[in-house]
């Protein structure tokens, strides 16, 4: 596993134990698990009032309360955020 996937994972396992861990990061990718407020919006904003730039996929790939997400575009899309080196060094 690569450094940034391992990352990607920790984030992931931290994010969904509800452990909070430190990024040295000022930009971030967050996937979150669906559109609520508690996986998205407050999430996003906590982490801006942190100084943090904090990048998500499009809403409308998102999963939300009548739709399912589309996981493979979300996957697509993080590989896109890498390709131009946004967000990993």
């Amino acid at each position: 596993m690569t450094n940034k996937w391992l990352k990607v994972a920790l984030m992931a396992t931290a994010i969904a134990t509800g452990t909070s861990i430190n990024i040295d990061a000022e930009t971030v990718l967050y996937v979150p698990q669906d559109d609520r407020p508690v996986s998205l919006q407050y999430t996003v904003d906590t982490a801006r009032e942190a100084g943090m730039t904090v990048l998500t996929p499009p809403q409308n790939l998102i999963s939300g309360k009548t739709y399912q997400g589309q996981a493979d575009q979300i996957m697509a899309w993080v590989e896109q955020m890498q390709a131009v080196q946004m967000l990993w060094y």
